[in-house]
């Protein structure tokens, strides 16, 4: 349900356990250590690229089941978590039904959503929710210190878009993105295709490019790091339920950061 404000309001009644899934491993209390796709516990710092978010409005794109909100809620940001409407499927590449069953993949959604309201409830957490696309910011949300991209471009037809959109909006930018190329053309300044079996992905955006583009909206001091964060569960996307096999692999990514060199917000 959507407040006049559009911004989405919780459930009345917290969701059940039973009824989530999880994206992001997340601790939850009373309930103990949810298992997810991936496990950013020990390496969220480096996620974040050492940006401070204390007292900082902060718009984070992608929130899935809210690991990554909540932590910049602890640390002291005011969050608004954006995340895909029930009524819109993935932006995936074209692919037979029967592999990507639109209403198995809106379940699955549907789950992992519960799954950010039982923990927004369980936390006592006051993050603002707004539903949508990625390349179709609505103009309610206003402007931001900080906006966050955490492995979100790869999955976008129009990842350069987004970006653009985030950065209208927000004073400084972290952008987070699994390399799969890793050690493979780092000085190009443009994407990758990806041209395996994968109806999850289209490409691999490699960070010149994004320098490229945030130079061009007034965006400097640029710093770009390199970490790895733990793929813990292969999921079954296509079953629509929590189900995967066990992965444990380190993969590797880059956040690439960077500040407006003329603020839109004061203070």
């Amino acid at each position: 349900m959507k407040t006049p404000s559009g911004y989405a309001s919780p459930p009345a009644t917290p969701p059940a356990l039973e009824d989530c899934s999880f994206y992001h491993t997340i601790e939850l209390p009373g309930l103990g250590v949810q298992l997810g796709q991936w496990d950013l516990r020990s390496g969220i710092r480096h996620y974040f690229g050492n940006l401070d978010f204390s007292g900082k409005r902060v718009l984070e794109i992608g929130t899935a089941n809210g690991f990554v909100c909540f932590e910049m809620e602890r640390r002291g940001a005011d969050v608004v978590a954006f995340d895909l409407d029930e009524n819109l499927t993935y932006d995936a590449p074209p692919y037979p039904e029967a592999y990507l069953n639109p209403a198995s993949y809106r379940d699955g959604l549907r789950r992992i959503r519960n799954g950010f309201w039982l923990a927004h409830h369980l936390m006592g957490s006051r993050a603002k929710v707004a539903y949508g696309h990625a390349n179709h910011l609505p103009e309610f949300l206003g402007t931001f210190d900080i906006g966050v991209l955490g492995n979100v471009l790869q999955h976008l037809r129009d990842p350069i878009g987004a970006v653009l959109g985030v950065a209208r909006i927000c004073d400084a930018i972290i952008i987070t993105e699994s390399d799969w190329f890793s050690g493979s053309h780092n000085d190009l300044k443009g994407m990758i295709y990806f041209d395996k079996d994968n109806p999850f992905s289209w490409y691999q955006v490699k960070p010149p490019l994004l320098e490229a583009f945030l130079k061009r909206m007034g965006f400097a001091d640029f710093h770009l790091s390199r970490h790895t964060q733990l793929f813990a569960m292969d999921v079954d996307h296509t079953s629509g339920g929590p189900r995967g096999r066990a992965a444990g692999v380190e993969i590797p990514q880059f956040t690439l950061t960077a500040e407006r060199v003329q603020k839109l917000r004061k203070g």
